[in-house]
């Protein structure tokens, strides 16, 4: 069995941001799946599905949203109501919610440890806990119990452009993956692999229907991804520091893109304002890119932009920095990193919260075989037998 966790608490405002989540992966896990998150999540749940059918389509957001899935799906399930009180405390001590947020990611909590300890004890034998963020009291109780933790997110490529792709680490997300020490094994094992070309590998993971960024002409040296406000806490870098060190860079006045959940700009630098809403156009306006470490930072490599992170990230082997003016991976290196990070590390977004694809990961195949069953995945177009639903 697998135990979807969720934090409870968060800083976006949204006590059910990871609604989506949680009914992707009931959905697809039936009843292989226990609930460790605050009970919000599975109350109303006809209401809920009902209200998203009545929203209107949208091609960027349509492949996330489950429909088939009732209220019935939820009560036969092991669940562990993780009240959102456990973290009074550091509610109490905490100045906003992005502070409490980002310790909570940070820092392991003796009351959260203790209420993770006692569910997943509950729920008997347990697989893997599955989780959307890191969460050092969750990583410590777990390996104490000897419970691996696959640590899960959206890919940087998603529609309505690329095929969705998602993350799938045992390590972390962002700042703390497997990603390096991967790449290193995969090296070693020296395979026969298809390696495509960047260009071909763009053509590859795009739909047809879109027009691809080398196509479009461009207005600035250089392009700067903001983050979500609140991530300055984790990140230690504001959207301000971001931009004012854009400025040092010589390529001319930037052009800037807000992360989409922000309004906030600031005009009295001397930048310009992206008014493109889709990561495509963006790109599309310049040559360079500067962001601490958004998944954009990966769709601009693709596309033969060259990328400086000033964070942590899992495509930082393919990125500059400030320190270094050129990508980590050496020249000769750069297509064979390309596509393994395509081909091994992401996962195609159809095998998220697919039951026998976790148990197989879990099994630690090498990445030569991680590699060739998401290829052939891919070309296929389909749900192998050997993955069905």
């Amino acid at each position: 069995m697998f135990v979807q966790f969720v934090l409870p608490f968060n800083a976006k405002g949204n006590p059910l941001s990871y609604l989506w989540v949680v009914y992707k992966a009931v959905s697809r896990m039936k009843d292989d799946i226990a609930l460790l998150m605050p009970k919000s999540y599975w109350d109303n749940v006809d209401e809920i599905v009902s209200s998203t059918l009545s929203t209107a389509p949208s091609e960027s957001t349509d492949y996330i949203k489950t429909l088939d899935i009732a209220q019935s799906d939820f009560d036969k399930l092991a669940k562990y109501d993780l009240a959102s009180d456990v973290v009074d405390d550091l509610i109490a001590e905490c100045c906003d919610v992005s502070q409490v947020w980002s310790k909570l990611l940070l820092f392991p909590h003796l009351g959260l440890m203790r209420e993770i300890e006692q569910a997943l004890r509950q729920f008997g034998q347990v697989d893997a806990v599955m989780t959307w963020v890191n969460c050092p009291s969750l990583t410590l109780v777990a390996k104490n119990l000897g419970i691996p933790v696959i640590h899960n997110e959206l890919g940087p490529l998603r529609p309505p452009r690329f095929r969705p792709t998602a993350y799938f680490d045992m390590e972390g997300l962002v700042t703390a993956t497997e990603a390096a020490r991967r790449y290193d094994k995969y090296k070693q094992e020296n395979s026969n692999l298809p390696i495509m070309d960047r260009q071909s590998l763009l053509r590859f993971m795009s739909f047809d229907k879109i027009t691809t960024v080398e196509d479009l002409a461009n207005t600035h040296q250089l392009g700067v991804a903001l983050h979500a406000t609140g991530d300055a806490a984790i990140n230690g870098v504001t959207n301000r520091d971001l931009i004012a060190l854009s400025l040092s860079f010589p390529f001319g006045r930037p052009i800037v893109r807000l992360h989409p959940s922000d309004t906030e700009r600031f005009s009295d630098l001397p930048v310009d304002w992206s008014e493109h809403s889709s990561s495509e156009e963006f790109l599309s306006q310049i040559n360079n890119l500067l962001t601490v470490n958004s998944n954009i930072g990966f769709e601009a490599l693709l596309a033969g932009k060259p990328t400086y992170l000033i964070g942590d990230s899992p495509f930082s082997a393919g990125s500059s920095s400030l320190e270094r003016k050129t990508a980590p991976v050496a020249p000769a290196d750069y297509h064979r990193w390309l596509n393994w990070f395509i081909f091994s590390y992401l996962i195609p977004y159809d095998l998220l919260f697919v039951p026998q694809y976790f148990r197989w990961r879990l099994s630690r195949p090498s990445e030569t075989e991680i590699y060739e069953v998401h290829y052939d995945f891919m070309k296929q177009e389909t749900i192998s037998t050997t993955w069905a639903l």
